[in-house]
C-alpha cells in the first residue's frame, strides 16, 4: 500500500513540475490531492500525534517565512506588501503546506532551504541578463527535489523524509 501511495505522490509531483515549468501556474486541484497522499503516506509511518506535532511546527515554520518575507518586503516598500502573488505565488505556498506532512521539522527545514537554494541557484544562471519579472516555478522545482528523495528511498532506503537521523548518519559515513 505504501509502495502504490508514493508512486501516486511520485506522479502528482511530476504533473506539478510539468505544469509549474511550463505554464508557470498549477491546477489548483492537485493541491488537495497532493496534501492527501502526503497524509495518508506519513499516516502508514509515524504515530497520530507525532505526525500532527510535526505538521505544526511545519505549518509554523512556513507561516513564520511568509512573515518575515512580507515585513522585510513592507520596510524595503515602505508601504504594506502582499508576498503572495507579487513574489511567491499561491501555488507555491499550498505546495509546502501539503507536503508539511511528509516531513519531520529537522528534515522539512532541511528540505525547504536546500530546495529554495536550489531554485536560486539554478535560475540564477538561467535568468542571467534578462527580465527581472520572470516568474521562477518553485513548486516545479520543489517537486523534482521531492521525487529525487522520493527514489532515494524506494530504491535505496534512504529515508530524508520521516526519519530525523538519516543526515548524521551520512554525515559519519563520511
Amino acid at each position: 500500500m505504501l509502495k502504490l501511495l508514493f508512486l501516486f505522490l511520485f506522479v502528482c509531483l511530476l504533473i506539478i513540475a510539468y505544469q509549474d515549468f511550463k505554464y508557470k501556474s498549477v491546477s489548483w486541484l492537485l493541491f488537495p490531492v497532493l496534501l492527501i497522499i502526503s497524509f495518508f503516506i506519513s499516516v502508514l509511518q509515524i504515530k497520530f500525534n507525532r505526525l500532527f506535532i510535526s505538521f505544526f511546527y511545519n505549518f509554523s515554520f512556513i507561516t513564520l517565512q511568509l512573515i518575515i518575507l512580507t515585513i522585510y518586503f513592507s520596510l524595503k516598500k515602505k508601504r504594506f506588501v502582499s508576498i503572495i502573488n507579487n513574489f511567491l505565488g499561491l501555488g507555491d505556498v499550498l505546495f509546502l503546506i501539503a507536503v508539511a506532512f511528509l516531513f519531520l521539522p529537522v528534515n522539512f527545514i532541511l528540505f525547504n532551504i536546500t530546495g529554495f537554494f536550489f531554485t536560486l541557484l539554478i535560475f540564477s544562471f538561467a535568468l542571467f541578463g534578462k527580465s527581472t519579472h520572470y516568474r521562477i516555478p518553485l513548486a516545479g522545482t520543489l517537486s523534482f527535489l521531492l521525487n529525487v528523495l522520493i527514489v532515494l528511498k524506494v530504491l535505496f532506503n534512504l529515508d530524508f523524509l520521516l526519519n530525523e537521523s538519516i543526515f548524521f548518519q551520512l554525515i559519519n559515513r563520511l
